[in-house]
């Protein structure tokens, strides 16, 4: 339970970072206080939806893929799913929730590759974020039970 509550924390605060970038970079997007209720719908679509969709993508482009692909198919492939399932889960957020959106270009297909780096920026950092987010847990449950945390260790010389 530990583990998907700071997942899912974890996940929530980084969402909220990602979407107020779109809210500041896309004309087209607008959101203010809603960004709160977006980034709960959007964190729930990327831990839920996005593996589904990513595996259902994924295997059907690869029944559909010649045996004797390259290398770059493979990866435009990949990279063509990916931009899929995150317009996919865009489009989810702003149905779910008052996101507004204008244009077809900067509303609709910019912000998906904007959520792309924000996963790539969220795969490199998110076992640091989580471990970290643990502690803070872990701290903040030892003070609710009234116990002391334990001395952090000593370095070694």
């Amino acid at each position: 339970m530990r583990r998907w509550f700071v997942r899912v924390g974890t996940a929530f605060v980084f969402n909220v970072l990602v979407l107020l970038v779109i809210f500041w970079l896309v004309p087209a997007v607008h959101g203010g206080w809603s960004v709160l209720w977006a980034s709960l719908v959007f964190t729930a679509a990327t831990l839920f939806l996005k593996p589904f969709f990513h595996r259902v993508l994924l295997s059907e482009g690869e029944r559909l893929r010649d045996t004797r692909a390259t290398w770059l198919k493979g990866k435009l492939l990949t990279y063509g799913v990916s931009y899929v399932v995150a317009l996919l889960i865009w489009i989810l957020t702003v149905v779910f929730s008052s996101v507004s959106v204008s244009g077809f270009l900067w509303g609709w297909l910019v912000p998906p590759f904007i959520v792309l780096l924000g996963w790539i920026v969220y795969d490199q950092l998110d076992d640091a974020l989580e471990r970290k987010a643990g502690e803070l847990y872990d701290a903040a449950e030892q003070k609710m039970r009234g116990n002391e945390p334990p001395p952090p260790p000593s370095p070694h010389v």
